[in-house]
């Protein structure tokens, strides 16, 4: 039973780390792409990025033309 938790939490800790890795890429991307450092991203901005241009159909939820950071969070950059 010890080992049975000591590899849950293990693999637990994996978990987080690549949530918070995650994270950080999302939030690097956001801040390279957007340029004029307001609250949305722009489709010009978004230029900059093959990843987010391919995703942005999906991405633009509310279909105005620009991305707020709670849109473009749900970008996956495995993609």
């Amino acid at each position: 039973m010890k080992k049975f938790r000591l590899i849950t939490a293990f693999l637990a800790s994996i978990g987080m780390a690549g949530v918070a890795m995650g994270e950080s890429q999302v939030d690097q991307l956001w801040s390279d792409l957007n340029a004029d450092k307001n609250d949305t991203l722009s489709a010009d901005e978004a230029k900059a990025s093959d990843q987010v241009q391919a995703q942005w159909s999906l991405l633009d939820v509310d279909q105005d033309g620009q991305l707020s950071y709670k849109e473009f969070s749900m970008i996956d950059l495995t993609k």
